[in-house]
């Protein structure tokens, strides 16, 4: 694996995610190689590892905490879609990473208008989760359902 490119790495660990292959050795060999083109992978990519990851409830604390700080690094290339992604694979992982998720609060903020009502709820889900917490972030998805419900049709009893 030393010599596999991020992209091929990715698309190997998608294939194995898609068909649920669990070969251990071979998983822990793409998982290093992921861990050291951590610095290396595109916005994208890193969404679709912790996707991954996720998926094949694979846990590897030291691994996740790099991509992480990876993530971290380029908070400003990531939607509203790719966040509700992330945050729902780090809610399945179990890891709390306290650092990305207050340095995550502005770009949610950024991006509340554009939510799911389902993105809102999965914000609010992992905050509450691994309580941390933001003032700022609460009121910024209480606005955002509280936009919403003008769209919201009313249901009859």
């Amino acid at each position: 694996t030393p010599n596999l490119t991020a992209s091929q790495v990715v698309s190997l660990l998608q294939a194995f995610a898609k068909w649920d292959i669990q070969l251990e050795g071979v998983l822990s060999a793409l998982m290093r190689r992921v861990e050291a083109l951590a610095d290396t992978l595109e916005s994208r990519q890193l969404i679709a590892v912790f996707g991954i990851l996720a998926r094949l409830q694979w846990r590897d604390p030291g691994l996740v905490s790099t991509l992480c700080v990876s993530v971290q690094k380029s908070l400003g290339s990531y939607n509203d879609r790719s966040i509700h992604a992330l945050l729902q694979a780090l809610t399945k992982l179990k890891h709390k990473e306290e650092d990305l998720l207050q340095a995550l609060v502005p770009h949610i903020l950024k991006h509340t208008r554009h939510m799911t009502p389902a993105a809102v709820s999965t914000v609010l889900a992992t905050y509450t989760r691994f309580e941390v917490h933001s003032d700022e972030l609460l009121a910024g998805c209480v606005k955002c359902i509280l936009d919403a419900l003008p769209r919201v049709p009313t249901m009859s009893l």
